[in-house]
């Protein structure tokens, strides 16, 4: 909300109680932190539009972020958010 920028995934109480089904972002978020596939990562968030990833302290990706073209654009010491740089490459 302070960005401006669209979500992929959040605030899933008021999802629920509008009924929207999320399940299908839920398990991609899902596999994107547990992914070992790079290519399918990168592809996910380029197909997705995804140009910020914000982390919160459980949710740990398996790879670098460097392998996900992602840059550390802040860190809080808990919170990271990250920059995708890869919407031109494959």
């Amino acid at each position: 909300a302070l960005s401006g920028q669209k979500e992929f995934l959040s605030d899933t109480i008021n999802l629920d109680i509008t009924g929207y089904n999320y399940d299908n972002r839920v398990r991609d978020i899902l596999r994107l932190q547990n992914t070992q596939d790079s290519q399918w990562a990168r592809d996910f968030l380029k197909e997705n539009n995804i140009t910020y990833v914000y982390q919160i302290p459980f949710m740990r990706f398996k790879l670098n972020p460097d392998q996900l073209c992602l840059t550390k654009i802040f860190d809080s010491g808990e919170i990271n958010i990250y920059k995708f740089n890869c919407h031109g490459q494959d």
